[in-house]
């Protein structure tokens, strides 16, 4: 059934690999001319989130006080909602601030990070071929994924088979077994293991 709903949809996976690539293509465009401007406008858009946001709470807040009145007017304080509201709108309002102070400190090294990136833009679009060489990586990874997950079921069912009790009540009584491994080929699957994590960061 998975395969046969991949093999229908064959075209839109393509299809969406392709708009990857000219979406690749676009972006690098717009970083080696844009770079500075897309890196300041994406500090500014963060920097907004955290005001309007605080700006937001702290409305917010307000409403819920003005919704106490009469002997309860002072019992706002003790309002749930009023706290999260109130003292979470002064928390975003100070990440502003730090948040704008931090740009101000590190401007300099920001410059020079959009300066890195226009080159390296630049590296990707003189060197073509490394926009495919994430599909070369899947391949890989996919025939390494492959060799693993059946050597450990081999290494999984080398060990010695042994009878056990019924796993629960509700299964109706037979015979029941299960494969004890032992020390050596725990030893082993945990290799294995650690062979899965070194290849795949090689293979990255």
């Amino acid at each position: 059934m998975a395969f046969s709903s991949m093999e229908k949809s064959s075209w839109v996976i393509a299809g969406c690999a392709f708009l990857a690539v000219i979406f690749a293509y676009t972006y690098l465009k717009l970083l080696q001319h844009c770079a500075k401007t897309l890196m300041f406008v994406s500090l500014v858009m963060i920097m907004g989130a955290f005001s309007l946001g605080g700006l937001y709470s702290l409305h917010r807040a307000k409403g819920i006080q003005a919704s106490f009145t009469g002997e309860n007017a002072d019992a706002y304080s003790n309002d749930l909602q009023w706290q999260m509201s109130h003292y979470g709108g002064i928390a975003l309002l100070v990440l502003a601030v730090l948040f704008l102070l931090l740009c101000f400190v590190l401007f300099k090294r920001l410059v020079l990070a959009a300066n890195c990136v226009k080159l390296a833009s630049k590296c990707l679009q003189a060197n073509k071929s490394l926009f495919f060489w994430p599909f070369v990586q899947l391949v890989f990874s996919l025939l390494f994924l492959f060799l693993w997950v059946v050597v450990a079921v081999y290494l999984m069912s080398a060990g010695k088979v042994v009878a056990s009790d019924s796993p629960s009540e509700h299964v109706p009584k037979g015979v029941f077994k299960h494969v004890e491994m032992d020390e050596t080929l725990q030893k082993m699957f945990l290799y294995h293991i650690f062979a899965a994590f070194w290849i795949t960061q090689f293979i990255v």
